[in-house]
C-alpha cells in the first residue's frame, strides 16, 4: 500500500507547502520512502507526492515520482501491476530503456506507447497520477474494479486527489462540510459508493474511469465496464472456468520481494487461497487467526467466537504453515483500540471486524509479514449482498431521474457517473 497524492493547476502557481502537508497525512501508507517534486507544460502546472511501501524493486531505483527515459513524462503510483514482467518484455523489444524493475516503470513507458489505451493493458489494483510535458496534460487512474482509492477536489482551475480523503482536508483548502446526499447513502448501505465522499465538494474517481486535465479543463473517461457474462454450456465447465480464475488470480498475487503471508479462518475462501498460495509459493508462508479466550485465558473451543480459530489451526497443520494465533486478552483496553482502529478509517463502516483486522495485521506485521493475502471479497463476487443490489438501483435511479450532486461552488463542474457503471 503506497499513498500518492497531486496537486494541478491551469494558469496558477502549485502551493508545494500544501503538497506536503497532503502527502504527509497519508504517511502511515508508505514508510518506506517518499518524494514530491513540480512540473510544467504550458498552461498545466502540477505537483506530485509519494509515500511508497516498497514491494516490487526495493532499491532507490523504485522512487517516486519516476519518470521515463527523457524525464517528460513522471508518475505517483499506489498499487501493484500483476502482469507487468510480460509488459516490459513487449515494451523492451519496442525499444524501450528501463533503469529498475519496479512495476511502476512499466506503466510509464506503457501510456509512452500506447496513449490512454495503455489503461487496456493493466492487470492489477492500481490507482496513478501521470504528468505528461510534450501533451501538456495530467492523467489520473483508477483500477476497473476501485480496490485502490482516488478523492479529488476541482474548482474550475484547480485539481486536488489523494489516496485518503484526510490528505485533501490536510490542504486546509476545502470546506469541512457534509455531504446529504452522500449520508443518507451511508445511512441506507453502510458505506458510500462512489462517486460520492461524506465531504462536500470532493468525489471518488469512480472504478474503471481516469480522469485528464489539460488546457480544456477537466474531463472524465471509462475505460473499462463489467462485461456482459457468457453463458458457460454446463456447469462442469463453469467450474473449470472458475478454478483457473482462482488459480490464476493466486498465482499472481505471490509476486512479490517482501514476505508474504495469509489471514486464515478456517472458511472455505481462505482456506482455498492458503492452499493455492501454499501449491505455489517457494519456500515457508506465515498464516495469521485471531482467537478470544475466557477470562483464564483459556480458548473455549465450543464458543462461537473461536469456531474460525479452531478451523483454521487445523486447515494450518494441514498445508504445513507457519501458523501464529492472535489470542486478544479480556483486559484489552477496548475504547483505546476504537479510537485507533477509527482513526486508521477514511470513512465510517458498519463492517464490525475492522477492529479485529487492525490487531491482526499489527500482528502480521510483527512476524515480517509485509503483504496479506485474505479470502475478502468472495461473497461479494459470488452473489454479493444486499446492499450492493440497492446500491445499483439507486444509481439507475439517479441517472434516470437526472438528481444533481451535492451543491458545489460556483464554476464547478463535476464529471457526471457514468452510464452502464455497475461498480460500487
Amino acid at each position: 500500500m503506497c499513498g500518492i497524492t497531486a496537486i494541478a493547476a491551469l494558469n496558477l502557481p502549485i502551493d508545494m507547502d500544501m503538497l506536503a502537508r497532503m502527502t504527509h497525512a497519508i504517511s502511515h501508507r508508505g514508510p518506506d520512502q517518499d518524494g514530491a517534486a513540480q512540473y510544467e507544460a504550458g498552461s498545466l502546472r502540477a505537483g506530485l507526492g509519494s509515500k511508497r511501501l516498497s514491494i516490487i524493486d526495493l532499491s532507490e531505483a523504485g522512487r517516486m515520482p519516476l519518470s521515463n527515459e527523457d524525464g517528460s513524462i513522471w508518475i505517483v503510483y499506489n498499487g501493484e501491476l500483476y502482469n507487468h514482467p510480460e509488459l516490459r518484455v513487449t515494451l523492451e523489444a519496442r525499444g524501450h530503456v528501463f533503469r529498475s524493475n519496479s512495476d511502476t516503470e512499466t506503466i510509464v513507458h506503457a501510456y509512452e506507447e500506447y496513449g490512454d489505451a495503455f489503461l487496456e493493458r493493466l492487470n492489477g489494483m492500481f490507482a496513478l497520477a501521470l504528468f505528461d510535458q510534450h501533451k501538456q496534460r495530467l492523467v489520473v487512474a483508477r483500477d476497473p474494479l476501485g480496490i485502490k482509492p482516488v478523492y479529488y477536489h476541482w474548482d474550475g482551475g484547480r485539481l486536488l486527489l489523494a489516496s485518503e480523503l484526510r490528505a485533501l482536508l490536510a490542504s486546509c483548502d476545502i470546506k469541512r462540510e457534509i455531504d446529504p446526499a452522500a449520508l443518507g447513502l451511508y445511512l441506507s448501505l453502510g458505506y458510500v459508493p462512489s462517486p460520492y465522499s461524506l465531504v462536500c465538494g470532493v468525489r471518488k474517481l469512480e472504478p474503471g474511469a481516469y480522469l485528464v486535465l489539460d488546457s480544456g479543463g477537466l474531463r472524465s473517461e471509462r475505460y473499462w465496464t463489467p462485461p456482459a457474462p457468457e453463458p458457460h454450456a454446463d456447469l462442469s465447465t463453469a467450474v473449470q472456468h472458475i478454478r483457473e480464475t482462482v488459480t490464476g488470480a493466486v498465482r499472481r498475487q505471490l509476486m512479490s520481494d517482501v514476505p508474504i503471508g495469509v489471514f486464515l479462518s478456517g472458511g472455505l475462501d481462505s482456506t482455498l487461497i492458503a492452499h493455492l498460495a501454499m501449491r505455489d509459493h517457494n519456500g515457508p508462508m506465515a498464516s495469521f487467526s485471531i482467537g478470544f479466550p475466557d477470562a483464564a485465558g483459556r480458548v473455549d473451543e465450543t464458543s462461537i467466537y473461536n469456531r474460525d480459530l479452531i478451523h483454521a489451526r487445523q486447515v494450518a497443520r494441514d498445508l504445513g504453515m507457519d501458523h501464529h494465533e492472535l489470542l486478544v486478552s479480556p483486559t484489552l483496553d477496548v475504547p483505546d483500540l476504537l479510537v485507533r482502529s477509527v482513526v486508521g478509517l477514511d470513512e465510517p463502516t458498519w463492517e464490525p471486524s475492522f477492529t479485529s483486522l487492525n490487531l491482526l495485521a499489527a500482528e502480521a506485521r510483527k512476524h515480517g509479514a509485509i503483504v496479506i493475502l485474505t479470502g475478502d471479497g468472495s461473497d461479494e463476487l459470488f452473489g454479493g449482498y444486499p446492499w450492493h443490489t440497492a446500491a445499483f438501483r439507486h444509481q439507475t435511479l439517479e441517472r434516470r431521474s437526472g438528481a444533481a450532486d451535492c451543491a458545489a461552488p460556483a464554476g464547478t463542474h463535476w464529471p457526471r457517473p457514468h452510464a452502464g457503471d455497475q461498480s460500487a
